[in-house]
Protein backbone atom coordinates (compact mmCIF):
# COMPACT_ATOMS: atom_id res chain seq x y z
CA UNK A 1 0.00 0.00 0.00
CA UNK A 2 2.92 2.42 0.93
CA UNK A 3 4.50 2.06 -2.93
CA UNK A 4 1.62 2.69 -4.71
CA UNK A 5 0.47 5.72 -2.10
CA UNK A 6 4.45 6.93 -2.69
CA UNK A 7 3.87 5.72 -6.88
CA UNK A 8 0.71 8.00 -7.15
CA UNK A 9 2.01 11.21 -5.62
CA UNK A 10 4.45 10.48 -8.11
CA UNK A 11 1.99 10.92 -10.75
CA UNK A 12 0.49 13.78 -9.16
CA UNK A 13 3.71 15.67 -8.73
CA UNK A 14 4.72 15.00 -12.85
CA UNK A 15 1.38 16.14 -13.68
CA UNK A 16 1.61 18.90 -11.65
CA UNK A 17 5.44 20.04 -12.45
CA UNK A 18 4.09 19.51 -16.33
CA UNK A 19 1.35 22.13 -15.90
CA UNK A 20 3.25 24.81 -14.16
CA UNK A 21 6.37 24.29 -17.01
CA UNK A 22 3.81 24.50 -19.66
CA UNK A 23 2.37 27.86 -17.75
CA UNK A 24 5.83 29.33 -17.91
CA UNK A 25 6.49 28.39 -21.26
CA UNK A 26 3.16 30.35 -22.07
CA UNK A 27 3.75 33.21 -20.21
CA UNK A 28 7.52 33.83 -21.79
CA UNK A 29 6.06 33.42 -25.35
CA UNK A 30 3.36 35.89 -24.75
CA UNK A 31 6.20 38.16 -23.09
CA UNK A 32 8.38 38.04 -26.34
CA UNK A 33 5.20 38.94 -28.12
CA UNK A 34 3.83 41.77 -25.92
CA UNK A 35 7.20 43.99 -27.04
CA UNK A 36 7.20 44.05 -30.91
CA UNK A 37 3.40 44.76 -30.74
CA UNK A 38 4.06 47.52 -28.52
CA UNK A 39 7.64 48.51 -30.73
CA UNK A 40 5.26 48.39 -33.65
CA UNK A 41 2.18 50.48 -32.64
CA UNK A 42 4.96 53.17 -31.45
CA UNK A 43 6.61 53.04 -34.78
CA UNK A 44 2.98 53.69 -36.70
CA UNK A 45 2.44 56.13 -34.10
CA UNK A 46 5.72 58.35 -35.02
CA UNK A 47 5.38 57.69 -38.93
CA UNK A 48 1.51 59.61 -38.35
CA UNK A 49 2.61 61.90 -36.31
CA UNK A 50 5.55 63.23 -39.07
CA UNK A 51 2.84 62.85 -41.96
CA UNK A 52 0.51 65.37 -39.69
CA UNK A 53 3.51 67.58 -39.16
CA UNK A 54 4.63 68.37 -43.11
CA UNK A 55 0.48 68.42 -43.91
CA UNK A 56 -1.07 67.75 -46.99
CA UNK A 57 0.96 67.80 -50.30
Amino acid sequence: MNKSRQGSLTVVAVIYIGILVTCLIFQCVSYQREPSTIHDMTTSYQLKSHELKRGPK
